[in-house]
């Protein structure tokens, strides 16, 4: 048994847990071997004698929590129910040495909680009952309800038994009610929310009504609603019609303007990237074939440097380029044209050490393009007005059988454009062929002039001998 001061300590501890919760009317503890209450929130009930209570004999058994349903309680003098629990020894953990006991306001727990009547209107309540079909809780029309009256209508009926379900059908008054009922396992209760028919069908006629009107006004709504949506969806699609009519007509250039950020507004955004690179391929295709007719027109290689440089910069918009051409013995490239530059101030170089933007071209055999040049850099054009200093710079190297047998290179003051790019490098190939022709050309013109000239000496030496 524990000492003077321990169950002091216990005592006070106990009435703390009273004190600061209102569920609990008092707890105490009874020792295990004799029945005894040892220790009470409540001192005036120490040393009764519970050996005999359910809630003593059964912790004490199955060593397991027990809830005892709701009864009448002579200490309190009304409903109560209890919970106990026992208590192991701490040197030997199966063994029980005590039961803690708990005694609850339901006034202040259970009956509060049934008490919270929102949405259930002016007639709805709730209830429990026990096994007995007993009510265990206050009710709305019956004064003195716990543990006297004996309900014998279906919802209590079923929930006591374990069921669940929704049922109109009349009350412990005789009125009829809507009823929702079910089982709780763990005390065994029937539990009964219900309301009155007639309260529960006037709201849902009140509610019917109440939905017609909303229905009548939201239909108005719809109506202008959908009016507004088709002329909204109909004008963007109308200005694509009116657009692609006039692409149609051949104005190009002409758009539309997306106004909305929606499938309308994207459509109308694709229509225009649509438009935007049929006007490119286009006029890479205008370009192009313009860059054709110079190559077929052009014969000397003077003249075919000159014009090709002039078209690829006016076609690139270039603002210098300077055209080199590899010489007879293949060993230096010399300026043959330059435009926005003197040819003077081009310098020729060496075609087994190229520098600057041009040895990228010559060493990769491809078309170089170096974009967004810094200021700080080493590529500066001496121009009339001074020293330039280009954003872009773009080399075509020219190929015949493979090797670089000139070079076109362009700088531009501002950034060469997607359709210069694609353009210079659809007409590549071709330039390369004309090139390869226009050399294959003035070598058979050489050949035949060398033929002819020898075919005189022939002549004369043979007119010489006759005489």
């Amino acid at each position: 048994r524990p000492n003077p001061v321990e169950m002091n300590n216990a005592r006070e501890q106990l009435k703390r847990y009273v004190e600061h919760y209102d569920s609990f009317y008092e707890i105490f503890v009874i020792d295990a071997g004799s029945g005894e209450i040892i220790a009470s929130s409540n001192p005036s009930i120490e040393g009764n004698h519970r050996a005999e209570d359910a809630y003593f004999t059964e912790p004490v058994q199955t060593k397991e929590l027990y809830i005892k349903d709701i009864y009448y309680s002579k200490t309190i003098k009304g409903p109560s129910m209890t919970f106990s629990c026992p208590i192991f020894s701490l040197a030997d953990p199966g063994k029980v040495v005590g039961v803690a006991t708990a005694r609850i306001n339901l006034e202040r727990s259970l009956y509060k909680l049934l008490l919270q009547r929102t949405g259930l209107g002016e007639t709805g309540e709730t209830l429990i009952v026990n096994k007995e079909v007993i009510a265990l809780n206050d009710l709305r029309w019956y004064p003195n309800a716990p543990l006297n009256l004996k309900i014998t209508v279906g919802p209590a009926v079923n929930a006591a038994g374990g069921e669940t379900g929704i049922i109109e059908t009349t009350d412990y008054r005789g009125v009829k009610v809507l009823a929702a009922y079910t089982h709780i396992p763990r005390t065994g209760w029937g539990f009964v929310a219900k309301q009155d028919q007639k309260e529960v069908y006037a709201s849902i006629a009140q509610l019917l009504k109440f939905l017609i009107f909303i229905t009548a006004i939201t239909a108005v709504i719809i109506f202008f609603i959908a009016v507004f949506t088709a002329e909204a969806l109909a004008r963007p699609i109308l200005e694509m019609t009116r657009v692609s009519g006039k692409i149609r007509e051949g104005y190009l250039s002409v758009r539309n303007i997306p106004r909305q950020k929606d499938e309308l507004g994207f459509l109308a955004q694709v229509f225009n990237e649509m438009a935007d690179s049929l006007q490119s391929q286009m006029q890479v295709q205008q370009k192009t074939a313009e860059i054709t007719d110079v190559m077929v027109e052009t014969k000397t290689l003077g003249t075919f440097s000159l014009y090709m440089l002039k078209k690829f910069v006016e076609v690139t918009e270039s603002t210098f380029g300077v055209f080199y051409t590899l010489d007879k013995e293949k060993k230096i490239f010399k300026c043959t044209a330059a435009i926005g530059s003197s040819i003077e101030t081009m310098e020729p170089f060496k075609a087994d050490h190229p520098e600057g933007e041009i040895s990228a071209a010559l060493a990769d055999r491809k078309i170089s393009h170096i974009a967004g040049i810094p200021p700080d850099t080493i590529f500066k054009y001496k121009t009339f007005m001074g020293t330039a200093i280009p954003k872009d710079l773009l080399t075509i190297p020219i190929l015949v059988d493979g090797k670089v047998a000139a070079v076109i290179s362009m700088a531009s003051l501002k950034p060469f454009s997607k359709e210069s790019l694609e353009i210079s490098h659809h007409v590549w190939p071709l330039l390369n062929t004309a090139f390869s022709n226009l050399l294959a050309g003035l070598d058979m013109a050489r050949l035949a002039g060398d033929l002819q000239e020898k075919n005189r000496e022939i002549t004369l030496n043979n007119d010489a001998l006759k005489h």
